[in-house]
């Protein structure tokens, strides 16, 4: 068909340039936006969430129990004096300065003073003063490890479990920080394409009604490009309510440094590039996910150190407890202390003390009842290295199949597109419905909210890849 080009047909062509141009341009806003990144989002969740302050917090508890631990190897110092006086005579008076130290090793370490003066004292204490330097040790039980080593070994495992338990809980708060970073960027980019779509149905009603005005264009076509007009504000509607629900969610996760929440200014906005280019070697890191590295299957590693302890101890249990005790004696006259300090034939006193139920039945339960406490942490790792496999496996595959659908959507777009220029070039010269302009217009606008969709399962699947593989907490 050859086409006269008169005025007519000229203002039809002014009309379809108007159109084409504004579809693949988005509409200019005098507001001025900030951008708020992702990286910057998360920075902020990751330094003034209360979560996060919280699970520092544990973890100075356990720098606290450490201490408490320790405290049982400070030396002791001990000063006893007693005296009895009765009609000016002095019965007895007896003086003991005395310094007990525990060690990490067996040894414990004693030293002291004795001084004892009266008539009427016990004979078993010398008269005068006496200098001590000893030490005590366990022989069988206690010997490898006792009640203090097994206290302080203990708090040393439960720092590195405090600290994987933060993980824990700042690798839970990243999943949903950045699910909510996610929803709120799709919500606005469904808010920005309906604005887009919605200004050129609006600049199609106005043309439509100035072609009306010339006599080109039915009354019906400025009802059907108006109805679309309308149609698509209703979806705006809903989408802005979408867009403040999504805000307010995002900012659930956004503290001040003097932990006082705040609601994100409206001049901020998401970055949405992600929408737009998605690149599955470049946003898939894990191409299949391990969990060695989630924080929840470290946790066990330690709950079973923290039961191997307990057993060492409890095993220490089951064997006598033979002491021995051994200590120098050095009396007042004998000061200072000289080369002859060796020669213990008459200065030193020793003992021996050996202590054993005869059927252990308490030690035998104690370390029974360790054995299967150890079997069940075995069994509830082993099911959730199971269940996490299974679900990294899973996200794997949901991440793919997405990835698939986010090819395939955007080929979808491409083709309606296309379909939509042609319907507007055929409706420029008269061969076709602004019916039918509008049907392939709303099928490009679902594809759209469907690209929107799978980009957000895609990238919301890789924060939980990321999660249960432990690598949310290295980004």
């Amino acid at each position: 068909m050859l086409l006269r080009f008169n005025f007519k047909n000229m203002f039809n062509y002014k009309w379809l340039f108007v159109l084409i141009l504004s579809y693949n341009s988005i509409c200019s806003v005098a507001q001025q936006y900030k951008m708020l990144t992702l990286d910057e989002y998360i920075k902020q969740v990751k330094v003034h969430h209360p979560i996060t302050r919280k699970a520092s917090l544990i973890v100075d508890q356990s720098y606290a129990v450490e201490l408490s631990a320790k405290a049982q190897f400070d030396p002791q110092l001990d000063v006893n004096t007693e005296r009895k006086d009765i009609d000016k005579k002095s019965y007895y008076n007896y003086q003991n300065y005395s310094l007990e130290m525990a060690t990490k090793s067996p040894i414990m370490l004693k030293g002291g003073h004795d001084r004892v003066s009266g008539s009427f004292v016990n004979p078993e204490f010398t008269q005068g003063g006496v200098t001590y330097f000893g030490v005590e040790i366990p022989l069988l039980s206690g010997f490898m490890i006792d009640q203090r080593r097994a206290q302080l070994a203990q708090a040393k495992n439960f720092i590195l479990q405090s600290k994987t338990e933060q993980d824990i809980m700042i690798n839970d708060l990243l999943l949903e920080a950045y699910s909510a970073y996610w929803q709120w960027a799709a919500s606005y980019q469904q808010k920005i394409t309906l604005d887009k779509f919605i200004t050129v149905a609006k600049l199609r009603v106005d043309l439509i009604k100035s072609l009306l005005e010339n006599g080109d264009r039915s009354l019906a076509d400025t009802v059907e490009a108006a109805v679309q007009y309308d149609y698509f504000k209703m979806q705006s509607i809903e989408a802005n309510m979408q867009l403040i629900n999504e805000t307010f969610n995002l900012s659930s996760y956004l503290w001040t440094k003097d932990l006082l929440p705040y609601l994100i200014d409206e001049i901020y906005i998401p970055d949405t590039t992600m929408f737009n280019d998605i690149n599955l070697g470049n946003v898939l890191t894990v191409n299949n996910p391990s969990i060695s590295n989630n924080p929840l299957i470290k946790i066990y590693d330690f709950k079973l150190s923290a039961l191997e302890i307990d057993q060492r101890l409890k095993k220490q249990y089951l064997l006598p407890k033979l002491d021995l005790k051994a200590s120098i004696l050095r009396r007042d006259g004998d000061f200072p202390i000289g080369p002859d300090i060796v020669q213990l034939n008459d200065n030193f006193k020793i003992g021996l003390s050996i202590k054993y139920p005869i059927f252990a039945r308490a030690a035998k339960a104690q370390l029974q009842e360790n054995n299967i406490k150890t079997q069940i942490v075995k069994l509830d790792l082993e099911q959730k290295k199971w269940e996490y496999n299974v679900k990294a496996q899973s996200l794997f595959n949901e991440y793919n199949r997405f990835y698939n659908q986010w090819i395939t959507i955007n080929d979808i777009i491409d083709k309606n597109t296309k379909l939509r220029d042609i319907e507007n070039m055929k409706f420029s010269i008269g061969e076709s419905s602004l019916f039918l302009i509008n049907s392939r217009e709303s099928k490009i606008l679902e594809s759209y909210n469907k690209k929107i969709e799978v980009s957000l399962k895609l990238h919301k699947t890789q924060a939980k890849i990321d999660w249960i593989s432990g690598q949310l907490l290295n980004k």
